[in-house]
């Protein structure tokens, strides 16, 4: 409940700035790391495990704005990110099969739960200019999640207030938790 306190809405739970290379270049296929740096803009604090998990994500885009995938391979947070803390990260992307222009846009999620850029964050972009790879065999690394794409609209204030109400009705001494 705090957090309600702290911001009008969920849009300020889930706000980041990311330092990110203008361009990179690969190989058709190929595994990168690429450094960016991330930080915590909002008022809610990044955890990196449990069941809903926060990380780093892409999604690859053609210059035009033609999405390629939406759901790009996280690349996990070293722990607690604190609002106002910044990270930096070896992102891990891998390029596309075919050679040509791309568009890398760096968007934090929180997995099962929403995409920052859903919210109303800013995502940071990188230019990816992808070669023919020729024989090269691309590999899928073993912390890869299957794609999801998850777009849960925000809930409103009545909703809110109902689910709290029922909430308090179920456990009136002790609550349900913290928020």
């Amino acid at each position: 409940a705090s957090l309600r306190f702290k911001s009008e809405s969920e849009a300020g739970w889930y706000q980041a700035t990311y330092r990110a290379p203008a361009q990179v270049d690969a190989r058709a296929g190929a595994w990168l790391e690429v450094p960016v740096e991330v930080a915590n803009a909002g008022v809610r604090a990044w955890d990196s495990g449990g069941d809903q998990p926060f990380a780093l994500s892409y999604h690859l885009r053609r210059p035009g704005g033609a999405v390629v995938a939406f759901d790009g391979v996280r690349t996990p947070l070293p722990g607690r990110v604190a609002p106002g803390d910044a990270v930096s990260l070896a992102a891990r992307v891998q390029a596309p099969e075919a050679a040509g222009a791309y568009v890398v846009e760096w968007d934090m999620v929180h997995e099962d739960v929403t995409w920052f850029s859903a919210k109303g964050a800013t995502v940071a972009r990188t230019q990816l200019a992808v070669v023919s790879a020729g024989a090269t065999e691309a590999t899928t690394p073993e912390t890869e999640k299957p794609a999801v794409a998850l777009r849960i609209p925000p809930a409103g204030r009545l909703q809110l207030w109902r689910a709290a109400l029922r909430m308090a009705l179920a456990r009136p001494l002790l609550g349900v938790g913290p928020d």
